[in-house]
């Protein structure tokens, strides 16, 4: 089966290549009034269309190499960006500094599924184990995220970035902005200093940093994870989270 499949690929690209062939200065999208041209052309369609999985395997190659290209690309930029991702001074962490394992996380708080895997994250948090964890705010659902994000890394500018990040994680309600206000009072957050330091240029050049970081990574959605120099895209179920831990720490 996968030497027929082979075969008929072969022939496929060896009828392409001979109409390429006779006419070398020819572009792609450009046409061709010869004769022999025009007879291999009737020959290579009217082989398509006696075999049409043809065009499948076709489609499948190019999504394949399609895929294989972007692998590539996310572990040059993983490697080309490290400094950016670990190593950011304006990024909020947690943790030991000298961990054996770090986690980024990129997430927006309105984001359910950034909810859903909190409390995992929270208890290896509350388990001070050997973890470092990277907190990469990424608000790309609307205004309401932006705004979130913005009183997050403010708190951070107080020293409650943790103690607010995970008040925004585990409400149940929608964070408007005067619910983000609210919470931020609730935990005692000074709310003039909160204010100004959420329309600050260091505020607003960390969260674009963050964009173009996820840009550059191909993270188009949220949670995504880096762990042990490997992205995740994607919830992760608090067993898989644990096995990549295991996985981390014996790299």
């Amino acid at each position: 089966m996968l030497y027929a499949t082979l075969r008929r690929s072969a022939i496929l690209a060896l009828f392409v290549g001979l109409m390429v062939g006779l006419n070398p200065g020819t572009s792609v999208g450009q046409t061709t009034s010869t004769p022999d041209t025009q007879a291999i052309e009737k020959i290579v369609r009217e082989y398509i269309l006696r075999n049409p999985e043809l065009v499948i395997e076709a489609i499948e190659l190019f999504q394949e190499r399609q895929r294989i290209a972007e692998e590539r690309a996310k572990t040059q930029a993983l490697t080309v960006s490290t400094n950016q991702i670990y190593a950011d001074p304006a990024t909020p962490t947690s943790g030991d500094a000298n961990a054996g394992v770090t986690i980024v996380e990129f997430f927006d708080y309105q984001c359910p599924y950034c909810r859903a895997m909190s409390q995992s994250l929270m208890e290896l948090v509350d388990a001070k184990e050997d973890i470092r964890f990277v907190w990469k705010e990424f608000p790309i659902l609307g205004a309401d995220s932006v705004f979130a994000s913005r009183a997050a890394l403010a708190a951070g500018m107080q020293g409650r970035y943790l103690d607010f990040h995970r008040t925004l994680m585990i409400t149940r309600s929608r964070l408007s902005q005067d619910w983000v206000m609210t919470l931020a009072e609730g935990i005692g957050l000074d709310m003039e200093r909160l204010k100004k330091d959420m329309g600050s240029t260091e505020v607003t050049q960390q969260i674009g940093a963050n964009l173009d970081l996820a840009r550059q990574l191909g993270i188009r959605g949220t949670p995504a994870f880096i762990i042990d120099g490997k992205l995740f895209p994607g919830a992760l179920e608090p067993a898989r989270l644990k096995q990549l831990i295991k996985e981390a720490r014996n790299s």
